[in-house]
């Protein structure tokens, strides 16, 4: 069994997934950062000078490693689903959750993270890039989800508390008794 989070940058699936894990006593895997090791560089890196196709491939190559791990949350890029090939492996045994989040949520992130230094998928100003590329994920997303978990207004410890009960709920996980679960 493995839990694929997917979703937009900044969504928190990195954040919530190292917690999640934790909780779970799993792996967590970041597929950003599987390709960051194998390639040596960092994601704008690797596109500004070996371009996205570069990128896609590796990121393919890792998520298809990754397929056949258990026991572990994956972290998938945002744009990883554009590749039905990603799709298919990351549903491979896992349950896919899709951490949503309001453009205008992943704009204030985007801005206050200092990590989230990543390459511009477009020329336009930042709130304007993640309108139209989210138009354009957002059915992906919807598409490869067996379940969506609002981030809007969740702190990541709640957040990970409602991937919790959903895993609960649907006989993923075992309850864990005397432990709260929030909703």
């Amino acid at each position: 069994m493995k839990i694929a989070l997917i979703g937009y940058r900044c969504s928190g699936k990195t954040v919530a997934g190292r917690e999640l894990a934790a909780r779970l006593g799993w792996r967590f895997a970041d597929t950003d950062k599987a390709v960051e090791a194998r390639a040596g560089k960092g994601v704008a890196a690797i596109f500004a000078e070996d371009g996205e196709k570069a990128f896609r491939a590796l990121e393919r190559e890792e998520i298809a490693k990754l397929a056949e791990a258990d026991e572990c949350v994956i972290a998938a890029g945002g744009g990883a689903l554009h590749d039905r090939a990603n799709v298919a492996a990351l549903k491979k045994g896992a349950k896919v959750i899709w951490l949503e989040t309001s453009a205008e949520g992943l704009a204030r992130r985007a801005r206050a993270d200092e990590n989230a230094k990543r390459p511009p998928l477009t020329d336009l100003p930042l709130e304007e890039e993640i309108r139209a590329v989210l138009a354009r994920r957002t059915p992906l997303y919807k598409a490869a989800a067996d379940c969506i978990i609002s981030t809007d207004g969740y702190t990541e410890g709640e957040v990970v508390e409602r991937i919790l009960s959903y895993l609960e709920l649907i006989g993923a996980i075992k309850p864990r008794k005397g432990e709260k679960r929030g909703g």
